[in-house]
């Protein structure tokens, strides 16, 4: 099944947005290596974040103060020698491949200037959930980086990539 890696951020901060990127991650990882083996990555990881996006909506519909409980998620499987991603909202994964970085997603957000900061997807806003996929070859090197808009936000492209080759080692 390979090695599974989650970043969520929970949509408006409160009770319902902890809630709900918490219960993405845990299920993710839980129900991800419960998938039968003959599956694709992408189908299982599809499987996975549909069944947990209903809950997320029901969730919301039976208690009020969780009304609009969402959250985002970038998933990053290794298995074999390629990479696998999900991803919705604008959490993001990067790749750091012979000294330059890459941004593997596309950030789900209003095009305009002053409305960049609202989602246009996420786990938990649409009974129809469309996640992004990617996948590709893994090459020896490669650093991934799962980072929230907490993290890329302030430090941007050139600032996440200036900390990551002066850091080489993980820990």
């Amino acid at each position: 099944k390979g090695v599974v890696f989650a970043v969520a951020d929970g949509v408006g901060g409160g009770r319902g947005g902890r809630e709900a990127s918490e219960y993405t991650v845990r299920g993710l990882l839980a129900d991800y290596y419960a998938t039968p083996d003959t599956w694709p990555v992408p189908q299982a990881l599809d499987r996975v974040l549909n069944a947990n996006n209903q809950w997320l909506l029901g969730r919301a519909a039976a208690h009020r103060e969780l009304a609009g409980m969402a959250t985002t998620l970038s998933a990053l499987v290794l298995r074999g020698r390629r990479y696998h991603l999900a991803h919705i909202g604008d959490s993001r994964i990067y790749l750091l491949r012979r000294d330059r970085l890459s941004r593997l997603t596309t950030d789900h957000v209003w095009e305009r200037e002053d409305m960049r900061h609202v989602l246009t997807r996420a786990i938990g806003l649409s009974p129809h959930l469309a996640m992004d996929h990617a996948d590709d070859a893994l090459e020896e090197g490669d650093v991934f980086v799962l980072a929230s808009d907490g993290v890329w936000e302030p430090l941007g492209d050139k600032g996440m990539h200036e900390i990551l080759q002066l850091h080489r080692d993980p820990d």
